[in-house]
């Protein structure tokens, strides 16, 4: 994700400005010149709702309505937490948008991703790890898979590495389900 120009954020009414402060510096303390450009920030009633540790709804009314799931419809989670290159956790799981539709004129979003692939972290990273050059993400190249020092990071904190094959199997029979075919 580029965080240089993003199209919008908001926060949650409870969320003071000295919180939204430091989320702003945290956000453009990932780039280069420490500097970021916010066009489109507000302050919103966010309702969080998580059931059975797999359901999680999020709304903000009239502009956001999220749902996804861990277990993509079954009993338990068919794919596996796996190392990732994020700036907030070294591992993510692969879940399911079961609904994702955003709709706000004023930061001009207007879109549905709903039916596809999400991802869940847990944010466990922080500036010991960080400090301790323990983030897959500070040896990015841009080639699309992990480096060799990424390679060492993954085996020494005992990650898995994503499995393609599942993921696509995954994603094939979520569609075939949706498309009404065995």
């Amino acid at each position: 994700m580029n965080y240089e120009k993003l199209a919008a954020l908001y926060f949650d009414r409870s969320a003071g400005s000295a919180v939204q402060e430091a989320f702003l510096k945290l956000l453009a303390s990932f780039l280069g010149t420490g500097t970021a450009e916010f066009p489109y920030v507000r302050t919103v009633s966010i309702h969080p709702q998580v059931t059975e540790g797999r359901l999680f709804h999020v709304s903000i009314p009239e502009i956001l309505e999220m749902a996804v799931d861990r277990n993509w419809g079954g009993t338990s989670a068919p794919l596996q937490e796996s190392a990732a290159q994020d700036r907030f956790s070294n591992a993510l799981q692969y879940i399911q948008n079961v609904r994702y539709r955003m709709h706000d004129e004023s930061a001009n979003l207007n879109f549905d991703y709903s039916r596809r692939q999400a991802n869940y972290r847990r944010v466990d990273l922080d500036a010991a790890d960080y400090r301790g050059r323990k983030m897959l993400i500070q040896f990015t190249d841009g080639t699309g898979w992990f480096t060799a020092k990424q390679l060492r990071l993954i085996d020494a904190q005992h990650l898995p590495l994503p499995n393609l094959q599942a993921i696509r199997q995954q994603v094939i029979r979520v569609r075939q389900a949706q498309a009404g075919k065995p």
